[in-house]
């Protein structure tokens, strides 16, 4: 049996206002895959493609935890 893994990074609206280029409504164009309106998430079946797109948002503003 082949076990499905997601990797999910999970972000909350004062951080992306805060530390984002163009905010929430550039976040949510660029970047989210679902919103609930103050948080936002975006997943990927590899944490290779997670790493990478952690990388662009951290060179766009978004720090690490």
């Amino acid at each position: 049996m082949n076990a499905v893994e997601f990797e999910t990074i999970i972000v909350c609206r004062p951080i992306i206002d805060l530390r984002f280029k163009g905010g929430w409504a550039a976040w949510l164009k660029k970047y989210s895959m679902e919103d609930d309106g103050q948080l936002s998430r975006i997943s990927a079946m590899s944490g290779h493609n997670i790493a990478r797109t952690e990388k662009k948002t951290q060179k766009l503003g978004l720090l690490p935890p």
